[in-house]
């Protein structure tokens, strides 16, 4: 039995707005200190314009790098297809409907990081299914949280989401390792 899934057309500003909102309060955390180190460094220095300067800096870099992440995770939230059979669960990315610069940028994440947008995890790896209010997290023995491979986050958004569910909650083998959040 092989269920194929999409993330449906009405729920796609639902899954881009929280998954940018949760790549970006990484973003804000990290800009956040280093707001802070200006700060610090213009009190010190007694220039006062310091802070100024890197908060005027660290918006735009902001405002440039939310506009880069939505545009992507739209694009992503129509290419990515979940495919569930008896031997496997993937998340498969259909290429054409990525544009050249996202294709450059994932070849270039792959090489350096080892990272893939195609995921497959076997039934048999499978270490934990994670049950949340926002979707199902499958995660594999040989996840690598640094790159994200082992890893495959089903999204509430799904056409036919709690037939994905109903799925894990009826097979023996992988009921004993659903966690709910």
């Amino acid at each position: 039995m092989v269920k194929v899934f999409k993330i449906k057309k009405e729920n796609l500003d639902r899954f881009v707005s929280r998954e940018l909102k949760r790549q970006l309060d990484i973003f804000k955390i990290v800009f956040g200190c280093l707001l802070i180190l200006f700060i610090i460094l213009g009190v010190v220095a007694k220039a006062y314009f310091i802070p100024l300067v890197g908060l005027v800096l660290f918006g735009v870099v902001f405002l440039y790098v939310s506009a880069i992440l939505k545009g992507d995770l739209k694009a992503l939230s129509t290419a990515f297809t979940f495919i569930i059979d008896d031997k496997a669960i993937s998340r498969q990315v259909d290429w054409s409907q990525i544009n050249s610069f996202m294709k450059l940028r994932a070849e270039r994440a792959r090489q350096r990081y080892g990272s893939s947008l195609d995921q497959i995890i076997e039934l048999a790896n499978v270490d934990e299914i994670s049950v949340g209010i926002n979707g199902i997290k499958i995660t594999s023995i040989n996840a690598n949280i640094l790159n994200g491979n082992g890893i495959i986050n089903l999204p509430a958004e799904l056409a036919f989401y709690e037939e994905a569910l109903d799925y894990f909650k009826t097979n023996p083998s992988l009921y004993s390792k659903i966690v709910h959040k």
